[in-house]
């Protein structure tokens, strides 16, 4: 007798469709994008066919009515937690821009959206074939932050071929979900709650997180923002001005009548090529963004910087790198062969499976091969496998004193509470680590990012 497969009830797509009506789950629904892909087909017969470009989408309206109906997350839509009165802020919703937001500030029970973005990158392990695809996330803030970020909280809205998001753009995959939105802000959605029971829900987009690429793409700012005169999408500082100051108070944020002004202008057909290019450079602004048709939602505010690249990808690898290379080249303090042990044999406890690999010579002269978690444990770590074998140095227990300002920078961005307070003493931890890390002999030339200056704002 045949044992049954893991995977035979849904063998099939008829199968498949099957399995998803009777479980509950959705069917995707097809969205055709705006042209074809032409390709050249290898076979007996050569021939040249069109291939059509399409994405498929769970529609946010029908995604809500599942998620309604289930009684845990309507409880917190309906009875949604206190706000913050003893000075911390807590969640997202504790924040000034939630509190003054047109709707939010008056209705309590309206469903809060946050959309995320990203690419995935799949392969078959036996072949070399690389495929890449553009996928849409959202979530409800009405859920505890606690439980807010767990896989089941963790909706999908899309996902297309990236070649094909990247060519025929954003708007067609992203029309029913703004549509939807649009809906929520002025009429709401009737949803049916409990059987025989309806009732209208408002709501709208707070933010949409992302790394930078996904956040300049969505945000119509260029994706290159380095070439740009100025870079950052939440203040005007120039690339010269960045290396210079490092509170935020030093720039002029931007701000959305301002940039609308400056999306016309790069975007006004009537002059050149040349004077659009000037004014798309200097700005860092390529067109309008696909939120400009919610009226609430502002680019300027509402695509906050993403932490872990800016820091656990951007900032944090390079000064661990630029550490280890004074205590072991040119101080001698300590031999890689002496460190490496002590890294892999540290207890990481719950980070365990991503503990830091260890560090080769050759890293030193390249980049730490390290993802992020790797790379965040081993900026914890550090300070206490090497203080004791370079403390009688005193420049690089500087250093060292320096990255760990760093860790301190990065765990107050991340803590779970937040005193208004401590807005202040962050600021002066960036102003002065930024100003230490500037005199490293070999760092001068290092370009902050605003973020990692101007994250202030984004706090509160």
């Amino acid at each position: 007798m045949k044992a049954k497969g893991l995977f035979d009830e849904v063998s099939s797509k008829y199968l498949l469709d099957k399995f998803l009506t009777v479980n509950g789950k959705m069917d995707p629904v097809k969205v055709h994008l705006a042209g074809t892909e032409v390709l050249w087909i290898k076979c007996d017969l050569p021939n040249i066919v069109e291939k059509e470009a399409f994405a498929y989408i769970l529609p946010l309206e029908a995604s809500l009515q599942q998620l309604l109906s289930h009684p845990e997350v309507l409880k917190y839509v309906l009875n949604p937690a206190e706000q913050s009165t003893d000075g911390f802020l807590k969640d997202v919703c504790d924040g000034s821009f939630y509190k003054t937001h047109p709707l939010f500030s008056s209705d309590r029970q309206a469903i809060v959206l946050v959309l995320y973005f990203d690419d995935v990158t799949t392969s078959n392990v036996l072949g070399s074939k690389i495929h890449k695809f553009s996928m849409f996330y959202w979530t409800l803030c009405n859920i505890p932050p606690h439980l807010r970020s767990t896989l089941r909280a963790v909706n999908l809205y899309g996902i297309a071929r990236t070649k094909d998001f990247r060519k025929f753009g954003a708007e067609k995959i992203m029309s029913v979900f703004l549509s939807t939105v649009r809906k929520l802000q002025n009429e709401g959605l009737k949803i049916v709650i409990r059987p025989g029971q309806e009732r209208i829900f408002r709501g709208d987009l707070l933010f949409s997180p992302g790394d930078t690429p996904a956040a300049q793409l969505l945000g119509g700012f260029k994706e290159g923002a380095g070439g740009a005169n100025r870079p950052c999408r939440r203040c005007d500082a120039t690339k010269d001005s960045m290396q210079l100051h490092f509170v935020e108070s030093a720039f002029t944020l931007r701000d959305k009548v301002s940039h609308e002004e400056r999306v016309l202008t790069v975007t006004d057909g009537t002059i050149t090529k040349q004077a659009a290019k000037h004014w798309s450079t200097e700005y860092c602004i390529v067109g309008r963004s696909i939120f400009s048709c919610l009226e609430n939602f502002d680019p300027t505010k509402c695509l906050p910087q993403d932490f872990m690249h800016v820091v656990l990808i951007g900032i944090l690898p390079l000064e661990i790198q630029e550490f280890l290379t004074y205590v072991v080249r040119e101080r001698n303090l300590v031999t890689l062969k002496q460190s490496n042990p002590c890294i892999s044999a540290h207890d990481y406890t719950h980070i365990s499976r991503d503990k830091p690999s260890a560090v080769d010579d050759a890293h030193l002269d390249s980049s730490l091969r390290e993802n992020a978690v790797q790379t965040l444990a081993l900026g914890h770590v550090l300070p206490f496998l090497l203080r004791a074998k370079i403390e009688h140095d005193s420049d690089a227990v500087d250093r060292l004193n320096n990255l760990i300002l760093l860790m301190q920078i990065w765990n107050l961005c991340l803590t779970f509470k937040f005193q208004l307070e401590d807005v202040a003493l962050l600021e002066k931890m960036i102003l002065k680590h930024h100003s230490v890390f500037k005199t490293v002999p070999g760092c001068e030339t290092y370009s902050f990012s605003t973020f990692q200056v101007n994250c202030l704002n984004l706090v509160l």
